[in-house]
């Protein structure tokens, strides 16, 4: 499990460095509101999914990322540190599913006020959209992130989405893919043949309306 950081934890902002994903699959999406199941202050968070190929470039980026935090703990603390769970894992049937997550809100460094958060969404024409629909999974999306180092007990690392382009929306609750289900050897449902419908159940049939 991911520790949580603190703002106090992170690295200068000038360090982030940024990615954009190609189109990836959104699953468990929160980004139309907070979710507040487990934090009463709120976060924005979803899962996606790429393949492979498509993966490596921001696989890279993380566990660099990670390492760099880990040289700047040990050169200030005279040990290295203990590494904490990266927010990636890869299934089985090659593709990998990232993590990322935005807290709603915050408190700002200059001022101690408190601030608000929201992940920015646009269209596929790149327009900002005002009245967003709901986001289900098995959204196809692009994802702006920041990949955050942060060291609390572990040098850890945390994608932060700022923004996110909606591709293709999910209109129903989403197929196999979209829960993370692949395609595996098993129980298959059976599909009974269809009954050739005749003219008297057709009558019937319209009759009962």
């Amino acid at each position: 499990m991911e520790t949580e950081p603190n703002e106090d934890n992170l690295i200068s902002k000038k360090n982030y460095k940024t990615y954009t994903t190609p189109t990836c699959t959104l699953k468990y999406p929160w980004l139309n509101e907070a979710d507040t199941k487990f934090n009463a202050e709120g976060v924005y968070h979803t899962q996606f999914i790429l393949s492979a190929e498509e993966a490596e470039p921001l696989i890279k980026l993380v566990e660099d990322a990670q390492a760099d935090k880990v040289e700047e703990v040990q050169a200030e603390k005279g040990k290295k540190p203990r590494l904490e769970e990266l927010p990636f894992e890869r299934n089985e049937d090659g593709t990998v599913t990232f993590r990322c997550k935005q807290k709603a809100t915050g408190k700002s460094r200059l001022t101690g006020k408190p601030i608000e958060f929201k992940v920015a969404l646009f269209d596929a024409h790149g327009c900002a959209i005002a009245e967003p629909p709901i986001i289900r999974g098995g959204t196809k999306a692009c994802i702006a992130l920041e990949v955050v180092p942060y060291f609390v007990q572990k040098a850890g690392v945390t994608l932060r989405p700022r923004a996110v382009q909606i591709i293709e929306l999910s209109q129903g609750g989403g197929d196999a893919d979209s829960f993370g289900f692949g395609k595996q050897d098993g129980f298959t449902q059976e599909v009974p043949a269809s009954k050739p419908m005749n003219k008297e159940d057709d009558d019937e049939e319209f009759n009962e309306w």
